[in-house]
């Protein structure tokens, strides 16, 4: 059992530091390795980021998704982590990777679809 409460620890670092690199590292090192400095005006260089962050972005939402479906399975599968807290952590970070996949993803994949295309959209919060 211990096994896999230690399994459930790598699968939960690993997420992390798939979300920390392209959240925090990855995506301001490509809009500033391309010299992007003024996000009101459609470029080539901001549709070539804006191209791959999609991309990106998207992969990185499989892997979050691949890492709550090990996590839930490991909690269902082992007592040792069968917790109230474990299990309400793990539904607050569900229901936070739920929003962002069905919510907060397709608004910005459509932004983004439009700044490619080449138009400029309103400015949003």
């Amino acid at each position: 059992m211990r096994r896999y409460a230690l399994y459930s620890f790598v699968i939960s670092l690993l997420w992390l530091g798939f979300v920390c690199a392209i959240s925090f590292v990855e995506a301001p090192a490509k809009f500033h390795a391309l010299g992007i400095t003024d996000f009101n005006v459609v470029t080539s260089e901001l549709q070539h980021a804006l191209r791959i962050g999609v991309v990106v972005f998207r992969k990185l939402n499989h892997i979050e998704w691949i890492c709550a479906i090990l996590s839930w399975f490991l909690i269902w599968r082992t007592n040792v982590v069968r917790e109230r807290g474990s299990i309400y952590v793990l539904l607050f970070i569900t229901v936070i990777l739920c929003v962002q996949t069905w919510l907060i993803f397709p608004a910005m994949e459509s932004r983004a679809a439009e700044i490619i295309q080449g138009n400029m959209p309103e400015q949003t919060w």
